[in-house]
């Protein structure tokens, strides 16, 4: 089944729902938690980030000014794991 025929499925599907029924599955819906991608959290980190060119650390994740800074940082924090 293709998105278009999901979608249209789907929405027949709400449709056939009476009042209540509709205001409990939107309710479901809406407390649905939403997760995002590890990529697009990487792409708000680096937006947010105070550098200009953040380099992140391989290990941890944690953004630096540039590459010494991640070297530095390695030594010294991710020396443990």
């Amino acid at each position: 089944m293709g998105l278009v025929e999901y979608v249209n499925n789907c929405s027949q599907k709400i449709l056939n729902l009476n009042a209540g029924e509709k205001a409990i599955h939107y309710r479901e819906k809406a407390m649905t938690e939403i997760t995002p991608s590890q990529e697009t959290l990487n792409v708000v980190k680096t937006a947010l980030s105070k550098h200009a060119n953040p380099v992140p650390c391989d290990l941890c994740g944690e953004l630096m000014k540039n590459i010494k800074g991640v070297k530095l940082h390695m030594a010294k924090k991710n020396k443990k794991k």
